[in-house]
């Protein structure tokens, strides 16, 4: 028969080391049809003898990527792209079948592929195995040596006959013991096993199928890590997908092929290589056989209650030293102390290797829980059982299961571990240190070792030569059973020697990961496991993780949380006593905190312990892992909740905690509420870790137990998109503080944070993120003096505000001005002004309540009274309101409707909205509530130059240079404005523009006594006294407009000099030349004129005296003209609407409906 076809060519690529290789391809390469069913199959061969691969258990013909094409490799049926039907496995005889063939062959016997025939061609092949591949090698060339040229054994798989197993019954016996039909009892327990073993075989695959446990097992088994790839793994996961998979997988797996020795016998001299790694897991075909016929002897001589005729020594695992068996069988002696015991309870358990010493612990387990009635194991069995368990767990050889299991993880991970180490158990030491790497067989076996340590401390050889002194004097009355004399040392430990300290905690790390070898927790807690943590897989963290999130809920009782909260106290304190961060942190902890690592590896001074965590926590921004990055959230969450949970905190408030907080019950926050309360009291070493530890959880909400807890409902009605992290939503409740439907707790705890957060630019995550940059440049020295102090007292913030204009980053400087809204909105926020304004809030505004800016108004009534510093710092503030409208709640809240009207296109800062309002203050439309705060608001920049903001950014320079002394003294009473206005000739243009629409202004909206217009106050009282109509409702501009008159008009009485000066300040630019020509009046008269008509206006503004004067009406001028014009449009316009909606409704005197202010827009 020809070969069949190859349907596609072998595509080959070059691995990371230049080697060349198969290349993977999902969908398999050749399919070759065998009684139905698909065989994949790919190479092909060249001159010379064919060489046929057969792969592995669970592998594939791609796990031979690197030798073909120059050979042949298939797929086994059941394995790799090949069909996975549901027949018989388990002779493995359909293996041989396929690859060899018989010609005719029952599909029971075998399911031939002939593999060798029909595609290899019938020539003679040599034939490579690889583990199970290794056995089917074997039998085939057993059977069909006319197939086969040689054969080579790579780590083959097989078993060997026991030498020692009883003489073969005879067929004739047999068959007469087939006949016997066994009874109903025995069917139904075969039923049971039978299930039992279908379903854990099952879970087995489910679980070993998925990518990150093939990645596992395939690091065990592969030395070099540049063959294993993710084209390696999903050659194993791919077909694991297949739906009969599963079943397959248990029918091979329960299956057994012919013992090893019998094929090997049937070679008759047919050439074979036999090859083992020395890496290799397994121990190599008979490598123990002369240790298992000791073994075996010594089994029998102990079922007979003898002693063994000879002491047993066993080295299965070379790098640990020989042992000696206890009791020649590596078990409790049959006729030894717990004879009656056995008897009684151990019937039909075959003694060696541990056995019956299992069976005995099972029934005090069993006993402790009160699940057995009766006698009881007695003491003398239970001292020989310890006995046994301590020789045991003093060398990994005697421990024969344990030593066979990790025989290969030794080798793999162990050989180079002993170097810098001494100390009895080195192997087991190390195989703990190593669990998350060890094969799924080793772990098993190790944990129960570790169980039998966590039980009685005298098993864990390390902890018995360093601590048995120790338990001696500190615990001679605990019992060593279950854990409590462990307990109680770790209770103790303070009182142990160094050597004990050192292997008590080594212990507690090893055992941190698995609830269950905490003892005296996992006693305790049994109920809560059942309860909250039922079907949890044990292991890797798991059952704490539960525990620790239901420990609040209904139902776990006192004790469990005691237990486990100190745990978790221990565990705060080394990030090796956490499995999360231990296992998902290693690689981040390498790269960023690898001193900190060096310093707890090696014991290094007080405190060391908790670096780590406190080094993932500073630096979480640069952690790479996300899994990481969640347990250090985790933690920090820890640490928000419970102050015992920041190991640093706890240590140095320990003391302050005791004398402030001593009746404060530990959880919620409370404890660190508490300090926080008596801040000002604290030591200065608890005040420092107090502020490191609200500096680390000041980024997200859920870091602030208080804040969440009472905002749960806030949260979710107005911040449920609000991404969590970078503080969004703290900002958000910050966005909705006012919100009517914001409970009372809620908004008392937002209150609070900002409060906090306003204390220390640190403490303001968002800005101080957004600031770094800007904080290094303009405020350094006092960041600087912050850090030293641990405190800035709002300094590095007050700071950042003085310097707003200069700020380089845009999201600096909103953050920034947010700040300042909080500032001016609550004056609380404001730490500096809050302390320097105590006394006069206590004295003035005892009163009002904050928020709203209200207490900031009630000082600015009572400015002049005010206490120097208040005085100052409101000041100070209200230079920064002068900026933005944003910053003037009551001017927002009563001017809201203007500011949608008559400023809705101008951008806001700079003082552009506030202008805009004083440009638009005589629009008839112009609320009065609205026009009496912005008159108030310009007669308090009257007061000082800098709440002005023009003049403050214009003038500033020209204030250094001709005004430093006025500035020097109390801003009141406009000194610097006026010591401008008497040197406006020298100051530069910009400041002479920005004075001079200042000084406008102030004449435009004109009150007695104020302190820049005062100069003018008599000639305003002799020339333009106020109608009696206007005592009412002061007229805008109207005191500008006479004074201008009066300033041009030759005949009348001259205004006083000081009245004067302003009024010339106060004019235009072009206005005040006509007053600075030498020309005569009828000079001026003719150049006003031709100033109107060029502005297209009437002549008739400029009104002959025939005294050789004249009147210009309006306001010097070219102010008269535009503010003429501009009312004239506004009326005009006013008359037209009125006509229109007359019109619409049908005809003149129409109703006119006036617009009226309802609240804030």
């Amino acid at each position: 028969m020809a070969p069949p076809k190859m349907e596609s060519e072998l595509k080959l690529e070059t691995d990371s080391r230049g080697v060349q290789r198969l290349a993977l391809q999902p969908e398999g390469w050749n399919t070759w049809k065998w009684r139905g069913h698909n065989v994949n199959w790919l190479g092909a061969g060249t001159e010379g003898p064919p060489v046929v691969l057969i792969h592995g258990f669970g592998a594939s013909a791609y796990h031979w990527r690197y030798n073909v094409p120059e050979v042949y490799a298939l797929d086994c049926l059941g394995f790799g792209w090949s069909s996975k039907p549901l027949v018989d496995y388990k002779g493995y005889n359909l293996w041989e079948e396929q690859i060899a063939g018989k010609g005719q062959c029952d599909l029971l016997l075998g399911l031939t592929a002939d593999f060798i025939r029909e595609v290899v061609g019938g020539d003679k092949a040599i034939v490579v195995g690889n583990s199970l591949g290794g056995y089917n090698a074997t039998a085939v060339a057993a059977n069909y040596p006319e197939l086969v040229r040689g054969v080579v054994l790579l780590n083959a798989a097989g078993r060997f006959d026991d030498p020692n197993a009883p003489t073969k019954v005879p067929e004739a016996a047999a068959a007469a013991a087939a006949d016997v039909t066994p009874g109903m009892w025995y069917r139904m327990m075969d039923q049971v096993s039978s299930f039992t073993k279908r379903n854990m075989v099952l879970a087995s695959f489910y679980y070993a199928k998925s990518p990150m446990r093939i990645r596992q097992v395939l690091r065990q088994v592969y030395h070099c890590p540049a063959s294993l790839d993710e084209d390696l793994v999903q050659s194993i996961a791919i077909p694991a997908q297949d739906p009969n998979a599963a079943e397959v997988f248990y029918r091979i797996i329960t299956g057994s092929g012919k013992p090893m020795n019998r094929l090997l016998d049937k070679l008759d001299g047919m050439p074979l290589l036999l090859l083992w790694g020395s890496k290799e897991n397994t121990p190599a075909p008979g490598e123990t056989r002369g240790v298992d016929k000791q073994l075996a002897s010594a089994i029998a001589a102990q079922q007979g209650k003898r002693n063994a005729s000879e002491a047993v020594e066993v080295q299965i695992v070379r790098e640990a030293p020989k042992a000696k068996l206890f009791s020649g069988d590596g078990d409790v002696a049959t006729n030894g102390d717990c004879e009656d015991d056995i008897d009684a309870r151990c019937q039909g358990v075959k003694p060696g290797e541990g056995r019956l010493a299992d069976c005995l612990g099972k029934q005090m387990e069993e006993q402790r829980k009160g699940n057995t009635k009766g006698k009881h194991v007695s003491e003398e069995c239970v001292k020989e059982l310890s006995a046994f368990r301590i020789d045991r767990g003093s060398n990994i050889n005697k421990n024969i299961p344990l030593a066979r299991a990790c025989r290969g993880d030794v080798i793999r991970l162990c050989r180079n571990a002993f170097f810098n180490s001494t100390g009895p158990g080195l192997v087991l030491r190390c195989l703990k240190s190593q669990q998350e790497s060890l094969s799924l067989i080793c772990k098993q076996r190790l944990f129960k070792a570790m169980l039998e340590e966590a039980k009685d401390f005298r098993v864990d050889p390390a902890l018995r030569e360093a601590c048995g002194t120790d338990a001696a004097s500190l615990c001679q009355d605990v019992e060593p059973q279950e854990g409590g004399m462990i307990n109680c040392l770790l209770a103790r430990r303070g009182r142990a020697s160094s050597d004990c300290q050192k292997q008590l905690l080594r212990a507690e790390r090893e055992r941190s990961s698995d609830f269950r070898l905490n003892r005296p927790t996992a006693r305790v807690c049994a109920g809560e496991v059942q309860r909250f943590c039922e079907g949890l897989e044990p292991g890797e963290g798991r059952v704490w993780r539960c525990l620790e999130d239901h420990r609040q809920q209904a139902g776990f009782s006192a004790g469990c949380r005691s237990y486990l909260e100190s745990f978790m106290q221990r565990q705060s304190s080394d990030y090796r006593l956490n499995y999360g961060l231990r296992a998902s942190c290693e690689d981040d902890i390498a790269r960023l905190c690898a001193e900190e690592k060096e310093q707890i590896d090696n014991s290094q001074g007080a405190g060391a312990d908790s670096k780590v965590i406190l080094c993932l926590e500073t630096q979480r921004k640069q952690i790479r892992s996300p899994q990481c990055k969640l347990e250090v959230a985790r933690q920090l969450v820890r640490e928000a909740a419970d102050i015992r949970f920041d190991h640093t905190v706890a240590q140095q408030c320990y003391e302050d905690r005791n004398k402030h907080c001593s009746h404060v019950q530990q959880g919620s926050a409370r404890v660190i509420r508490c300090l926080h309360d008596h801040q000002a009291q604290l030591s200065s070493d608890c005040a420092a870790a107090l502020f490191d530890h609200e500096v680390k959880l000041a980024e997200d909400i859920d870091f602030k137990y208080p804040l969440k807890q009472a905002c749960l409902v806030e949260m979710d009605m107005f911040c449920k998109n609000a991404q969590h992290g970078h503080a969004r939503v703290i900002r958000c409740l910050q966005v909705h503080l006012d919100r009517p439907d914001m409970s009372s707790e809620c908004r008392a705890e937002v209150e609070r944070d900002q409060q906090q957060s306003a204390s220390d630019y640190r403490l303001n995550y968002r800005l101080k993120e957004a600031c770094m940059e800007d904080v290094r440049t303009h405020c350094s020295d006092l960041a600087h003096t912050c850090s030293l102090e641990k405190g800035c007292s709002g300094r590095v913030l007050q700071c950042l505000q003085n310097h707003l204009d200069k700020l380089q980053g845009e999201q600096c400087k909103e953050e920034v001005f947010y700040f300042v809204k909080m500032e001016v909105n609550d004056y609380r926020n404001d730490v500096v002004l809050a302390e320097a304004c105590k006394a006069d809030v206590d004295q003035f505004c005892q009163n009002v309540g904050p928020g709203e800016g209200r207490v900031h108004a009630c000082l600015r009534e009572r400015l002049e009274e005010l206490s120097p510093d208040c005085r100052r710092e409101q000041l100070k503030l209200m230079v920064l309101q002068a900026r933005d409208v944003r910053l003037r709640p009551k001017l927002q809240r009563l001017c809201s409707e203007e500011l949608a009207v008559f400023c809705k296109g101008v951008a806001p800062g700079r003082g552009r909205k506030f202008r805009c309002l004083q440009d638009n203050l005589a629009k008839p439309d112009f609320g009065p509530e609205c026009r009496e705060e912005v008159s108030n608001r310009i007669r308090q920049s009257q007061e000082s130059w800098q709440l002005d903001y023009g003049v403050a950014a214009q003038c500033a320079d020209d204030v250094e240079a001709l005004c430093k002394e006025e500035k020097g003294q109390a801003h009141a009473r406009a000194a610097v404005l006026k010591c401008l206005v008497a040197n406006y000739q020298a100051a530069s243009q910009p400041c002479q523009g920005e004075l001079s629409r200042s000084v406008r202004l102030a004449l435009w909206d004109y009150s007695p006594g104020a302190a820049l217009t005062e100069p003018c106050d008599a000639d305003v009282q002799r020339a333009c006294p106020p109608t009696q109509a206007q005592r009412s409702m002061f007229t805008i501009g109207a005191v500008g407009r006479c004074l201008a008159q009066q300033a041009a008009a030759a005949t009348q009485p001259s205004l006083q000099p000081g009245c004067k000066q302003l009024v010339m300040v106060a004019a235009p630019k072009d206005a005040k030349a006509l007053f600075e020509d030498a020309g005569t009046v009828d000079a001026v008269a003719a150049r006003v004129a031709e100033i109107a008509r060029a502005a297209g206006l009437s002549s008739a503004f400029v009104a002959p005296q025939g005294t050789g004067g004249f009147t210009l009406t309006g306001w010097v001028a070219l102010a008269a003209l535009g503010a003429s014009a501009v009312v004239g449009v506004a009326l005009a316009g006013r008359g037209l609407k009125r006509w229109a909606a007359a019109g619409r409704q049908g005809g003149g005197g129409g109703a006119y409906t006036r617009v009226v202010k309802r609240g804030d827009v």
